[in-house]
């Protein structure tokens, strides 16, 4: 039988735990000029299979919790503030290290300079929908989630194709 909410939790988990390895499909991906120079080699295939695995087994997990969490499992609610201050410090951590190199860019100096501020006034958020406004809090996020989940086929895609043509 088909579904309809365990396709959108399994694209939302996709998405969220590519957002969560954000970081690395950056450095594989998009490597800096001045980290190509201080590798030894050049990222293999393997390395792009195992994100790639990294990347399904976190959506796995993820879906499981949103599964759990339609049917109402207390456990699932006892795990979620943990799991999700979880996610939120490695999102936050993601995107200081990209903008790490700022370059003449203001706005990400900006953003580089307040990315601890910004993390923890969006955990205060998170926290406070949470006690406010319960689960439906999420239910935004999750939308926002199902929205950015076609960038899956281009990290996959992408990394297809470097192993593809890996030399």
């Amino acid at each position: 039988m088909f579904d309809r909410s365990r396709v959108a939790d399994w694209l939302a988990g996709l998405s969220l735990a590519n957002l969560i390895f954000l970081r690395c499909w950056a450095e594989l991906l998009a490597p800096d000029q001045t980290r190509l120079y201080w590798l030894k080699n050049t990222p293999a295939p393997l390395e792009f299979v195992s994100l790639v695995i990294d990347v399904l087994i976190l959506a796995t997990l993820f879906c499981l919790l949103m599964g759990s969490l339609r049917r109402k499992s207390r456990i699932a609610f006892r795990i979620l503030p943990a799991a999700g201050l979880l996610i939120l410090v490695s999102l936050v951590n993601s995107l200081r290290t990209l903008i790490g190199n700022p370059g003449t860019s203001l706005f990400l100096r900006f953003v580089e300079q307040r990315a601890p501020v910004i993390g923890v006034l969006l955990a205060i958020l998170l926290v406070g929908a949470l006690v406010f406004g319960g689960i439906r809090a999420l239910h935004p996020v999750y939308k926002l989630l199902l929205l950015v989940a076609p960038f899956l086929l281009f990290t996959f895609d992408q990394s297809v194709y470097r192993i593809a043509t890996y030399r």
